[in-house]
């Protein structure tokens, strides 16, 4: 089996729509691992992440918040995968 430093270097050469993909399984794969939460719980957890993500849209439409461009992210995240 690949090590994790291999798999990931293997990821970020996949396209943006392919690592999208990628990344959508592995947190509905997560989300099975916590399927001992109940429905009622896991439907909590849902809502409080939408409010979140609304909450943070909220802070970039009103300028409370600076965003990166693409570039400087990917720059950012190479640098801490080393």
């Amino acid at each position: 089996m690949a090590n994790l430093d291999s798999i990931t270097q293997d990821a970020l050469h996949l396209s943006q729509e392919q690592r999208g993909i990628l990344a959508t399984r592995i947190l509905e794969s997560m989300d099975e691992e916590r399927s001992h939460l109940s429905r009622e719980e896991l439907f909590r957890i849902r809502e409080a992440w939408i409010e979140a993500a609304e909450h943070r849209l909220r802070d970039i439409e009103e300028g409370r918040i600076q965003t990166l461009p693409e570039a400087e992210v990917e720059r950012r995240v190479r640098a801490m995968l080393g």
